[in-house]
């Protein structure tokens, strides 16, 4: 596909010969595999027009694509998570330093919150 000057109608020219494979499972898995190396030479949409995406779904090759992406989808999802609970845990810890009397440098200094996240939580919460 890459030593040609129409790359669209080679992979046009791929999928109708996969449409002809009969066993299900072997022309998914080729419609996968055809369309990672496509995606190598031509844009992702021309490549969704031309291959069946539900033809592609049902590879092996595809389904261990999809789970890779999912946990690493949720590794960054827990990353954040913690991230926002640690942001949060600071601000009400800020917000009881603050009640407590202590003055904003102080709050800035145990907390590690900027100065300004400091005082805005003073004035909502004064």
């Amino acid at each position: 596909m890459s030593r040609t000057d129409n790359r669209s109608q080679v992979l046009n020219q791929v999928a109708e010969e996969l449409d002809k494979i009969e066993d299900r499972r072997t022309r998914s898995n080729l419609a996968a595999a055809t369309g990672v190396l496509a995606g190598l030479v031509l844009d992702d949409g021309l490549i969704r027009q031309i291959i069946r995406r539900d033809v592609m779904r049902e590879s092996v090759v595809y389904q261990e694509i999809l789970r890779e992406g999912e946990l690493i989808g949720e590794q960054r999802g827990e990353q954040r998570g913690e991230q926002r609970g640690i942001l949060a845990g600071k601000q009400q810890v800020a917000i009881n330093l603050l009640r407590q009397g202590m003055t904003v440098e102080q709050v800035v200094t145990v907390t590690e919150l900027p100065r300004d996240v400091v005082e805005k939580l003073r004035d909502d919460n004064g």
